[in-house]
């Protein structure tokens, strides 16, 4: 019986595991890598951003490349993991494509493909849930307190408190703006804004 609940406890630490480097991946994609690549970039530079985020990804949560060739030029299309959605299915709208023709890159997003064909199942705030759980870690590592992130960039719009959540000394304050959900980190005893 123990050897069953120590495999049960295992696979269960694996899995956790991935989601915590896919959350991770996901994060430093958004914050520190989306911006630096722009259309017209070579195959090679654009791919040598995005790829190194998948490193510490299972295989089997990303999707493979396409590539063919339409009207006599080359295509390459990237899927770069962009989001996670808890329901455990590998679904279109968690990725990201990136189509190069003739090593150039031409469109990013499936505007060009003609939009994501498979949808998750679940609820909006497990990629805010896990990228504000990402920035309590780094606050609580670098001793600051009261700072905003976002996951889509900063705006000027006001955001509406939707939830909190309260982890040790930190409470996490949960805002929609423009139905992107921002978080605002606190200390556990004060109360959230009610706009952001």
């Amino acid at each position: 019986m123990k050897k069953v609940f120590s495999i049960i406890f295992i696979f269960l630490f694996l899995i956790g595991c991935a989601a915590d480097y896919t959350d991770s991946s996901i994060y430093n994609y958004k914050k520190n890598v989306q911006h630096k690549i722009s259309l017209g970039d070579s195959k090679s530079y654009v791919l040598s951003q995005l790829q190194p985020l998948h490193a510490n990804i299972p295989s089997s949560w990303l999707r493979s490349p396409e590539r063919f060739v339409k009207e006599g030029k080359n295509v390459y299309i990237h899927f770069q993991r962009s989001a996670r959605i808890s329901d455990g299915l590998i679904t279109d709208d968690e990725f990201t494509p990136y189509l190069f023709v003739d090593e150039k890159l031409t469109s990013i997003g499936w505007t060009a493909l003609g939009g994501p064909k498979t949808f998750g199942q679940s609820n909006s705030n497990d990629l805010a849930a896990s990228l504000a759980l990402i920035n309590l870690g780094n606050s609580l590592m670098t001793g600051t307190q009261g700072t905003t992130s976002s996951s889509y960039g900063a705006s000027s719009a006001t955001g509406f408190l939707t939830g909190e959540t309260t982890s040790g000394f930190n409470k996490i304050c949960y805002y929609n703006k423009l139905g992107n959900t921002y978080t605002l980190n606190v200390p556990s005893t004060s109360l959230c804004p009610l706009n952001n």
